[in-house]
């Protein structure tokens, strides 16, 4: 069981840093072009498609989407990447905050099939963060990232080449 954690740890882990760098891009993309064109316009999108809610623009909104939604997938991805011992907690959190976003957004914004697609990316984020947890964690690195790490410890390298 443990041979197959590790054998599929690297796909899980790849396809979350993936999916976390794409997102993230995207809303700080997306975000920056609504905070420099706060009418939607740099999307394809007025202000009449602002149908319920609380904004008259989308320079609120853009903010959001840039810094929760954006640098909260980017700063995941960094996690995961560096194998920290909570790197999915934050997966989690920026999957379910990009859902928790899209569904304000199917609520106050005209419908675009987007919103689902997007969303289901968030649920994604969110289930692979999961698979993320159920990984046991190395004692490499002050326990600081995952088992099965491909940087060996000094111990390990010690030990290969018959030095103790």
């Amino acid at each position: 069981m443990i041979s197959d954690m590790r054998r599929n740890r690297p796909f899980s882990e790849g396809t979350t840093i993936v999916l976390e760098i794409f997102l993230g891009i995207a809303a700080v993309v997306c975000g920056v072009l609504f905070v420099i064109r706060p009418n939607g316009s740099l999307l394809g999108m007025t202000v009449a498609d602002l149908i319920r809610g609380p904004f008259s623009d989308f320079l609120v909104p853009g903010v959001l989407l840039a810094l929760v939604i954006g640098l909260g997938m980017l700063g995941a991805a960094a996690m995961v990447i560096q194998r920290r011992e909570h790197a999915w907690r934050f997966t989690v959190a920026a999957g379910l905050a990009m859902v928790a976003f899209e569904t304000v957004e199917i609520v106050t914004v005209r419908f675009n099939p987007q919103q689902l697609i997007y969303g289901a990316l968030g649920v994604a984020v969110a289930l692979l963060g999961l698979r993320l947890r159920g990984l046991p964690r190395s004692g490499a690195a002050g326990g600081h990232g995952f088992a099965g790490s491909m940087r060996p410890t000094s111990a390990a390298v010690g030990q290969q080449h018959g030095r103790a």
